[in-house]
């Protein structure tokens, strides 16, 4: 709601001191989520943004966030977006934030991502450690390979916080994280309305994948979701070449595969979470130092 108005504010004598015209003062509706998710008296699921959901894997904890709920992608509520990043954010995740490009959804998505990433991090440190973190106690930061990874001030938590994935789709957000510091999680999520699946590049497979999807009625964008988790569960993403990673097994109910990159196998867990896919990969942290040592040995400029 906008209620526009011109008025005056004059000294003792009558003159005038000020004029305004056109001034607007706007009233937005809003989730009760959101008003207790910036002012909670202490943090629990009822002051949170994101909502847990089962992952069908054992050890590893999930958190989704609705951004079209909230309005996040809504350009009307831009004002409300920087309100929540200053409430949620540290300054050195703000100084990125500022960076993103303040039209399009980028900004949005990034924001949303690193919320659910740290109320992710809330649950397992209630749950695991009955530690009650604060979000602003907690930065979201990435490697050099672009992965990210959690962090806390020294004293407020005495143990590592584990392994720990995020993905976009749509105006959605998932996050991952291993309850246990003897994983490696990947998690990518693709939004469409079952049976409607969008087409995935051929090329981004080989034909014994081709041919598998189509043997087990699987669309290719679930086999491309299965690579993406597990390029990043191994640390390396794509690396530019989907066809390095090649979903090799699908189980019998099509919701547990294997994917491989050169001599490493990853098992990832698939299922529909509302209108998406969602696959969430797992490995040994030295599986995947493994697979790191491999890539650059492979990627390095031979002399």
């Amino acid at each position: 709601m906008v209620a526009a108005a011109d008025f005056e504010i004059r000294r003792s004598d009558g003159s005038v001191l000020y004029r305004y015209s056109g001034f607007k003062h706007r009233r937005f509706d809003w989730a009760p989520e959101l008003s207790a998710c910036l002012f909670p008296p202490k943090w629990d699921f009822a002051s949170s943004f994101s909502r847990p959901f089962d992952t069908y894997t054992p050890g590893i904890l999930g958190c989704r966030i609705d951004g079209g709920y909230f309005g996040f992608l809504d350009k009307n509520q831009a004002i409300f977006l920087q309100a929540v990043a200053h409430c949620v954010l540290t300054s050195r995740e703000r100084l990125i934030w500022r960076d993103l490009p303040a039209a399009g959804p980028r900004r949005p998505l990034w924001l949303i991502g690193r919320i659910a990433a740290k109320e992710v991090v809330q649950r397992w440190a209630r749950e695991r450690h009955g530690t009650v973190l604060h979000r602003l106690a907690i930065e979201i930061r990435t490697d050099d390979r672009g992965k990210p990874f959690a962090s806390v001030d020294r004293g407020i938590l005495d143990v590592a916080i584990p392994d720990l994935s995020i993905s976009h789709s749509g105006a959605t957000a998932v996050v991952v994280i291993a309850e246990l510091a003897d994983s490696a999680v990947g998690v990518d999520m693709e939004e469409y309305p079952a049976g409607v699946a969008p087409a995935a590049p051929e090329r981004a497979f080989v034909q014994d994948e081709i041919h598998l999807a189509a043997e087990r009625s699987i669309a290719l964008i679930d086999l491309w979701c299965a690579k993406e988790a597990a390029a990043k569960a191994l640390g390396l993403g794509l690396l530019g070449e989907p066809r390095r990673w090649q979903v090799r097994a699908i189980g019998t109910s099509n919701d547990r595969m294997a994917v491989s990159f050169a001599a490493f196998s990853v098992p990832v867990t698939l299922f529909r979470l509302g209108d998406a896919s969602v696959a969430i990969a797992h490995a040994a942290p030295a599986l995947a130092a493994a697979a790191q040592r491999h890539a650059a040995s492979e990627l390095a400029p031979q002399i």
